[in-house]
């Protein structure tokens, strides 16, 4: 992948040499390109250093039979801790959460054995976390383990996100080469796209990372789709070179002979076929 990567960067012209990969090969790249992408987002979590002290003597909460269950005075409202940028809230069984909302638009709530979350102020999941504060026994245990599957989920999340808009960009990418695709089998196309991109990632991750100006994070971008348009160049002039072959067959090159791999043989075999058909005509 060193090589694919490296060739990308700074040699396109040889991202044609990487056409036949396999669809896994070309999967776990872009898995690699998509963790590259998420380094900001893994940096931000990992060195994250504002989170709330929250054991139980800071909320007053405990885990008794599986249950959360919360003690203290409650007249100034629940109280809330900061958990990677998000509010928390811990409220005891039958404690009203209606008022949650005008502190924070995303919030947590943990009441019982279950957990509410809520993005924008909508409910965006609801469920059970009973066998893990069973699992934990002590408040204090629940939620080391809960801020581990917390901070993991949102890594996963991230690199998920940067998988799905990879693909997005990519098939946007093949846009233009549509043309291609009768002479080209997609497959290939898709896969040098894909290589192809490798720039584009690159300046998303420093983006990222260095938190660059706009400006000159555009430029970088515009710099960096420099691999795709070399990639359209040589595709066309590998089919140019094809059909050269096919006209002047004498005057064949080795780049010509090398540009048949390219062709969708299936397209040959059919051409061929259709001159068969012709001949028996006449």
């Amino acid at each position: 992948m060193y090589t694919v990567m490296k060739d990308s960067l700074f040699e396109p012209k040889k991202i044609l040499n990487h056409r036949n990969k396999s669809l896994f090969y070309v999967f776990t790249y872009l898995v690699l390109l998509a963790i590259l992408m998420s380094l900001g987002t893994i940096v931000f979590y990992l060195g994250y250093g504002e989170n709330s002290t929250i054991t139980s003597v800071s909320t007053g909460c405990s885990i008794e039979q599986g249950m959360l269950v919360c003690e203290g005075d409650n007249d100034l409202g629940p109280e809330e801790f900061n958990l990677y940028a998000i509010s928390i809230f811990f409220l005891a069984e039958g404690e009203e959460s209606s008022n949650l909302s005008a502190l924070s638009s995303n919030y947590m709530i943990i009441q019982g054995n279950s957990l509410s979350v809520y993005s924008a102020q909508k409910l965006y999941f609801s469920g059970s976390i009973g066998p893990l504060m069973e699992r934990a026994g002590t408040f204090d245990s629940f939620i080391d383990s809960f801020q581990s599957i917390f901070l993991i989920g949102f890594i996963l999340v991230g690199i998920f996100s940067n998988i799905i808009i990879l693909i997005i960009f990519v098939l946007i990418s093949t846009l233009p080469f549509i043309g291609l695709i009768k002479h080209i089998k997609f497959k290939k196309i898709f896969t040098l796209t894909v290589f192809a991109t490798t720039p584009v990632a690159f300046v998303m991750t420093f983006y990222g990372l260095l938190g660059l100006p706009d400006v000159l994070f555009l430029i970088l971008l515009f710099v960096s789709y420099r691999s795709l348009f070399v990639l359209r160049r040589e595709l066309s002039y590998q089919l140019y070179l094809n059909s050269s072959a096919k006209i002047y067959p004498k005057n064949t090159t080795d780049e010509a002979e090398q540009s048949d791999e390219l062709v969708d043989e299936e397209n040959n075999s059919s051409s061929n076929d259709e001159e068969e058909e012709i001949d028996k005509e006449d």
